[in-house]
């Protein structure tokens, strides 16, 4: 409980701190920094040895290296108390990546000694390949594995603790999300693990439990996109069940209109077209101040993109949503890859920074 209290303690300093600080102009979003989580100690160590932060010097050489998720991370999912990363291998040959939890992220890790837990869902993923998605639900943790074809582990299901579940012969490209149906529908016909495939419009749907078959490419509702079919990644709106994707750089929207039905699909953003370009991500944030879609805009994967250009927030209906930034930390350039995980009990967004290799947490604060 104490880990817990402190770290509401820091939501609350956060909310202090954005008092304090607050503009009087309205319509303005502002993320406000709860915490900045280093990654290096999952992501530095290359294959052979990691040296690990609960075991100050300790080298382990041999086996599954319980700490390693690869080079980067590629996706992450949040609770507003745990964390979950998950890599990608950047090395020039075939590389470990993994998945981990981070326990009360939001506590400083001297004051946590559980701060840092096994990776699991271990693969041996080839060059400039690895995870593209993962979401939380309760007891539930799915993810989405990519190594450039169909794995016999491309989708698989978790507990919140790394108890393996199931596994789904597929290509996890692009990402996946926890469907939660449609409201007034037949929850075994609407619920479960959703994702898509490059060239398909149809959302494949998974049991979330055992990893069943409810719905192939070929029987899913039905997403096709004005943009095209270069999915990238895939979430759900909590409340109606409507969809939200990534689509070769753009941000599609399709509204929910039964278990396995929408009513229309719309192209809300419409950048310049990136087809090729892995790392596009998004997350829908429900809030009583206005709903959000926070992304991320990469055209290209060239280095030295500022943060401030590359994360972006926009309304359902597209608009953009300027905001600012309160943090005591620098928005350091990267190369516009980011993943996002939004906890909407504690208005949080966890925004996972693939090149400086870290995580940070933010109130969203303000109206829009």
């Amino acid at each position: 409980m104490g880990s817990l209290r402190s770290s509401l303690t820091a939501l609350a300093a956060g909310c202090a701190l954005f008092g304090a600080l607050a503009p009087t102009a309205d319509a303005q979003l502002t993320l406000i920094e709860v915490a900045t989580i280093d990654l290096s100690p999952w992501t530095s160590q290359g294959p052979g040895t990691v040296v690990g932060p609960a075991t100050p010097g300790g080298v382990i050489s041999q086996g599954i290296q319980p700490l390693y998720i690869g080079t980067n991370p590629a996706a992450v999912a949040w609770d507003g108390t745990d964390l979950f990363v998950a890599g990608f291998n950047g090395n020039i040959e075939t590389s470990q990546v993994g998945i981990a939890r981070i326990p009360f992220a939001l506590v400083p890790p001297t004051n946590n000694p559980r701060r840092v837990s096994p990776v699991f869902g271990v693969r041996q993923a080839p060059p400039q390949r690895g995870f593209s998605g993962l979401d939380l639900q309760g007891d539930r943790l799915v993810a989405a594995y990519d190594p450039g074809s169909v794995d016999p582990q491309g989708l698989t299901g978790w507990s919140r603790k790394g108890q393996f579940l199931w596994a789904k012969e597929a290509r996890g490209s692009c990402g996946i999300g926890l469907d939660p149906g449609f409201p007034t529908g037949v929850p075994a016909l609407g619920e479960g693990a959703g994702w898509m495939t490059f060239g398909s419009g149809g959302r494949s749907l998974q049991d979330a439990d055992n990893g069943a078959d409810i719905y192939d490419t070929a029987s899913g509702m039905s997403l096709f996109s004005p943009a095209g079919t270069f999915w990238r990644d895939i979430d759900f709106d909590d409340v109606t069940g409507d969809v939200w994707l990534r689509e070769g750089n753009n941000v599609v929207h399709g509204v929910r209109s039964g278990d396995n039905a929408v009513s229309g699909v719309s192209v809300v953003i419409d950048p310049a077209d990136a087809d090729f370009v892995v790392g596009q991500n998004l997350a829908f944030c429900r809030r009583a101040d206005g709903d959000l879609i926070a992304y991320n805009d990469r055209p290209t994967s060239s280095t030295g993109a500022p943060f401030e250009t590359a994360v972006r927030f926009c309304r359902p209906d597209g608009s953009n949503v300027p905001y600012t930034v309160i943090t005591n930390n620098p928005l350091p350039a990267g190369v516009g890859y980011y993943d996002f995980a939004f906890h909407a009990p504690t208005g949080t967004l966890a925004v996972m920074d693939f090149a400086n290799r870290q995580v940070a947490i933010y109130l969203l604060f303000g109206a829009v």
